[in-house]
Formats: C-alpha cells, structure tokens, sequence
C-alpha cells in the first residue's frame, strides 16, 4: 500500500475551479524530443467536485465538445488522487470549457489536463507554488498532466513542451525526455491569426509519420529558439514537418511574404498560428480567406499568465472570429 504523504493543509473535499491557457507549436518535440511553444490567450476552465463514495467514480462532460474521449479528464483526476495518496473511493465530476479548437495544434489537450490538475488539486483543498503550505510547485504539478496525457494516450512525447507553455506562459523551450526547461522568453504583447482548417488531426494518429529524417533540422530549429531567433525556427519547424505531415506551407509562406512576424504549422496541424503585431488583422485576412476559404480565422494574443485557481464561475472570455469558415457558417445556419 503506498503511503499517504504529509499534506501541507488539511485534506478536505469540495469543489475546484481552474484556467489554463493554449499555446502555439515553435519547434514540434517529436521528431528530437526538444520543443518549444507560446503561451496564447484562447483557454479551457475546468471545475471538478470530489465527494466521498462507495466506489470510485469519474464523471466528465466537455461542453463545447461533448463526443470528445473523456480518458485524458479521468486520468488527470487519477494522477492526482494517486499523487495525494488518496485511497478512499471517491465520486469526482468534472465540467470543462474551452475556447481553444480541439485536435487542430493549439494545446487543447495540455490546456485541459492543466487545468483539470489545478482544479483537482484545488478540490483537495491544496495549493500548488514554491511556499511552505504548497503540496508542490508549478512543474511538478505540470508533470502530472504529462503523465495524464500519456496515460490516456493523447500524446506521443509526453508534450512537456506544450504544457509548460501552457502552464506558465511565454515562450518555453523543453527537454520533454528530462521534463526540464531549458530556455524562457517574454516575447511580448504580440497578436495571432489562428488560421483553423475544419478537420481534425488527433497526435497519436501521426505516430507512422516519417520524422527521423528530419532530426537535424528539428536540432537546429531548437538551437535558434535557445539563442533568441524563435521567428526563424517557427519557419524552419513548418517547413520541415509539413512534408511529414503532408501540409501545405503555401499559406505561410505568403503570410511571411505580406510582413507577419512569423508564422507556422502548429503542432501535428492542421492549423496554422501567424504572429503579427497588434491590431494589424485586416492586412492578412483577405489572403486568408483566398488560400484557405472553409478555415475558421481567429484572433488570440499571447499569453503571459500562469494557470490560476479561479475563485467563482468567471465567464470565459470569446476569441474575436473574423472568418467563420464555409463548413461553421453552414452549421451555423442550420
């Protein structure tokens, strides 16, 4: 039987409420193991109610997604329950919400075990930080989000990089083999166009992708996001997995080519993040919606905060929509 840890506060069961954020892929980890994400504005709240049970019992409802898989929810309340020493059943519901498209590249799932791990830990009655009274500090409770994902087999490196991104904000460069951070950059108050074709690409689908090839650019691209060059490795990560993956680079290239920052495949795709500066949208949008008619268009920003313990049913701020896309129009009208 494992033994149950010392709490640094009483363990008591209620509910939980958390936010994280989602992010945007700078350099693809898996291909060498090394990523590196941005932090962005587009978030999944998440509240969980734990109560003592006969047995234990994980209920989930994704709201905006409901026939989305609900395993990488319930492994994320079992990391924790496991990690607390908890072996009492226990009857857990879990709500989430999320602005962030599902199964497109923007970290939908490292935003939602983030905040389902914060929610949890929270319904405990834990904290999460580097004080005393804390059950453990910011990567630590990252990790357990990690574990949850590759538990539920939602991911195929673990994706530390994609979680710490959406975690603390920023850009973040990891080794996801060591689960270490190696390179943080404030990147500053920039805009996004997230470019959201309809169909969904899952990560562990990509798994029979030939990336071995494409090592020493991956390796480069890491090494140019360490040195303060994380434009160019956006670039450089797109064009080498967009012939893994069988994506086009033709919209990023004409981003570029138009004056965007940077620009890139996000993730295993099919989106694509372009980095502009503030309120300068409407100089890219008509390019958009020529190459890239039926994708969804949104605006984010980055993102500088860490994930946060929400203290009441705070409303989840919209993204602003500036192409609804012609398959989200037609849902719309119907």
């Amino acid at each position: 039987m494992t033994e149950t840890p010392l709490l640094p506060r009483p363990l008591r069961f209620s509910t939980g409420r958390a936010r994280s954020h989602g992010a945007v892929t700078v350099v693809n980890a898996i291909a060498t193991g090394h990523g590196a994400a941005i932090g962005i504005d587009l978030a999944t709240d998440a509240t969980v109610t734990l109560a003592p049970a006969d047995k234990t019992r994980i209920d989930v409802a994704i709201e905006d997604e409901p026939s989305e898989p609900t395993a990488l929810a319930e492994a994320c309340v079992r990391q924790v329950l496991e990690r607390l020493g908890i072996e009492e059943p226990i009857h857990a519901v879990v709500k989430t919400r999320s602005t962030i498209p599902v199964s497109r590249g923007l970290k939908s799932s490292s935003a939602a075990a983030n905040a389902i791990v914060l929610a949890t830990l929270t319904a405990c009655g834990q904290t999460v930080g580097d004080g005393e009274e804390d059950v453990m500090d910011d990567q630590a409770a990252v990790r357990l989000g990690v574990d949850a994902a590759l538990a539920a087999r939602v991911t195929i490196t673990g994706a530390f990089d994609d979680a710490a991104a959406s975690w603390f904000g920023g850009l973040v460069a990891t080794d996801n083999p060591d689960r270490r951070i190696v390179h943080q950059e404030d990147v500053g108050d920039l805009e996004l166009l997230l470019v959201v074709p309809p169909r969904k690409v899952r990560t562990i689908d990509t798994m029979t992708a030939p990336t071995h090839p494409l090592r020493p650019l991956v390796a480069e691209a890491h090494a140019l996001v360490r040195e303060g060059k994380w434009q160019e490795a956006m670039l450089r990560n797109s064009l080498a997995y967009g012939g893994s993956y069988g994506l086009s680079n033709r919209l990023v290239i004409h981003m570029l080519d138009t004056g965007a920052i940077a620009a890139g495949i996000s993730g295993t795709g099919p989106a694509v993040a372009v980095v502009i500066r503030r309120d300068d949208w409407d100089c890219f949008t008509g390019i958009v919606g020529m190459l890239e008619p039926d994708a969804r268009v949104l605006v984010a920003h980055t993102n500088r905060k860490k994930a946060q313990v929400l203290e009441d049913d705070e409303p989840l701020p919209e993204p602003l929509v500036v192409q609804e896309g012609a398959r989200h129009a037609e849902e719309a009208v119907t």
